[in-house]
């Protein structure tokens, strides 16, 4: 079974990290060695997204790095 793997993943979405964390399927994650994700919680001030993502990340075995506005999340086993 040939799974394509992405090294680096960079998301920079403007307010749409509840879709994505929240409503959206998170499958693909798995194939990420690193994510870096730029998060807006204040356009999403009720949802606490930024627990949300850090809280998932953690259960997926991501080790997290901040640098200034960014959440940087290294799979632990790279």
């Amino acid at each position: 079974k040939n799974k394509l793997k992405n090294l680096l993943v960079k998301m920079d979405v403007e307010g749409a990290e509840n879709e994505i964390f929240c409503l959206g399927k998170k499958e693909w994650i798995s194939n990420c060695q690193i994510l870096i994700i730029e998060t807006h919680e204040w356009l999403l001030p009720d949802t606490n997204i930024d627990v949300i993502i850090d809280e998932y990340m953690q259960t997926m075995q991501y080790e997290k790095c901040v640098s200034g506005e960014n959440k940087i999340y290294i799979k632990k086993n790279i």
